[in-house]
């Protein structure tokens, strides 16, 4: 059975044009994702890291701080 790229002809397409599609794709569908609903379960584990950042900031990591953690594990 041929994937969907095959049926809608886009195998053909190099890297590039691919590339390009995905992030045409996704600005297409970025409103329906942000209004999209949510398991209970992921909101009640929203709500539980917001109360524990809540009761203690200080645990908070920068994102620059994340970032390099992981761009160093990468290299290594």
């Amino acid at each position: 059975m041929p994937s969907q790229i095959e049926r809608l002809g886009l195998d053909h397409l190099n890297t590039q044009d691919r590339l390009t599609l995905i992030d045409e794709l996704w600005e297409t569908i970025g409103g329906e994702i942000e209004a999209a609903p949510i398991s209970d379960k992921a909101a009640a584990e929203i709500r539980r890291r917001l109360e524990a950042h809540k009761a203690d900031p200080s645990r908070t990591v920068p994102w620059e701080e994340v970032e390099a953690r992981l761009l160093e594990r990468m290299e290594q």
